[in-house]
């Protein structure tokens, strides 16, 4: 009598049990598809047009008012266009007079120091910010470049160049921070690093040693922890004879722009599809951030070849023939045009 009745209890109580593990499994199941569907983020993008381009240029007039003005300018527009920018401001050589380091500017080569430098980069996103809403961000890279880098001489090298540039880039990020701009606009290091052509002698675009000194000066004083964008070419081989150095190979690419173990990215010189081919053909991985065109041309720049040319490409295109390549890497973030200040 006792195993008739308890029998059926035992087998309902167990049929309960399974019953509430179903509904309980499914529940906490249901609950996971929720956060799933929620909060996860894709792998990758549906990046397929380009990103409105941005404005880069070779300063002639470091000034504050002029830097302003430049500011202002390529604020309104990158406003209206909600712009996600990446701007060079290229500054020249490196160079050192008078005990201080600074740089050969684009205006027949006039020196002016790191702190007139950082001056000219504070005034222009004071500019650019004061003609923006919420929408455009901007990426500003204080750059440089690798021709004839320390030509003064003395005492002057590219590693405590550098060292002396990490100092310029975390000097702005901190006045972007002090001025309450700093959730719309960063402060990069940068640098055109290229390599000799129609020069064997090294003497003007510099040997890889001393590009790579530079950059390893950015990387050992770099207290913002600032990106390092190299928008330089890949021109390699290249015979490089000067100090006894020796070539560019695809090696030395590779570490100045993606390699060195630092946050340096390319976002190199895509100006026409020989320029594609050599940083396509280097044989080594690197994410890349964006491209940078140099149609010397008003805006607005559109279609595939710059005004007047019919290799040099627009900016966009530029973009869109490097994303052909790279585009498993989910995202390419810039495209940029570079001119003369002044164009």
């Amino acid at each position: 009598m006792r195993r008739l009745t308890t029998f059926p209890v035992a087998l309902a109580l167990k049929r309960i049990s399974r019953l509430g593990y179903y509904v309980s499994t499914s529940i906490l199941t249901l609950l996971v598809l929720i956060l799933i569907f929620q909060y996860a983020t894709p792998v990758s993008a549906a990046q397929t047009t380009p990103p409105p381009y941005a404005h880069a240029w070779y300063i002639k007039f470091p000034d504050s008012s002029s830097m302003y003005t430049l500011g202002q300018n390529d604020g309104t527009r990158d406003n209206s266009n909600c712009t996600n920018a990446a701007v060079m401001l290229d500054f020249g050589q490196v160079y050192y007079q008078g005990g201080v380091y600074g740089v050969s500017d684009f205006n027949n080569g006039t020196f002016v120091s790191d702190g007139v430098v950082e001056q000219a980069a504070e005034n222009y996103a004071a500019g650019w910010y004061n003609k923006t809403g919420t929408c455009p961000k901007l990426k500003i890279t204080i750059g440089v470049n690798n021709y004839d880098q320390c030509r003064s001489g003395g005492t002057c090298t590219p590693y405590a160049a550098a060292q002396q540039w990490g100092n310029v880039v975390n000097d702005v990020q901190t006045w972007l921070k002090n001025s309450g701009y700093s959730w719309q606009i960063t402060a990069w290091g940068g640098d055109d690093m290229e390599q000799p052509y129609n020069d064997p002698t090294g003497k003007w675009w510099d040997c890889p040693t001393k590009t790579r000194n530079f950059v390893d000066g950015f990387n050992s004083n770099d207290p913002s922890s600032a990106l390092f964008i190299d928008y330089g070419s890949a021109n390699v081989p290249a015979a490089c004879l000067a100090y006894n150095d020796r070539g560019w190979i695809a090696s030395d690419v590779y570490y100045v722009a993606y390699g060195a173990g630092v946050p340096e990215y390319p976002q190199p010189e895509i100006y026409n599809q020989g320029n594609l081919n050599s940083w396509m053909n280097l044989g080594y991985y690197m994410f890349y951030k964006g491209v940078l065109a140099d149609c010397n041309q008003s805006d607005p720049i559109t279609g595939t070849y710059c005004a007047g040319s019919s290799t040099a490409w627009t900016p966009t295109y530029a973009w869109q023939q490097l994303w052909n390549q790279v585009s498993s890497q989910g995202t390419l973030d810039y495209a940029t045009n570079i001119k003369y200040q002044g164009q």
